[in-house]
């Protein structure tokens, strides 16, 4: 999973990079709820988050937005999908 991070990270920065003429805006990663909050997978998505943060803040022409960390969304969009 760590080389997938690595290459997730070197493509959005080149995308942001290449079209400066544009405004984009970045979606933060949501943690798996699935997992306990110590999960490796969630760790690489944490660093992956800040990674793309301190991207964004270099580039004036993009913008980053947090969702919710609420796990409850998460379990309602579960239910929702089970009985649909």
């Amino acid at each position: 999973m760590e080389k997938n991070y690595s290459c997730t990270s070197q493509n959005i920065k080149k995308f942001i990079m290449s079209n400066m003429h544009t405004n984009i805006l970045v979606i933060n990663i949501p943690s798996r709820y699935d997992v306990i909050n110590t999960d490796y997978a969630n760790q690489i998505i944490a660093r992956l988050n800040r990674k793309l943060q301190k991207l964004v803040k270099i580039n004036p022409h993009s913008k980053f937005l947090a969702t919710s960390h609420d796990s409850k969304l998460f379990t309602i969009w579960t239910s929702l999908q089970q009985t649909g």
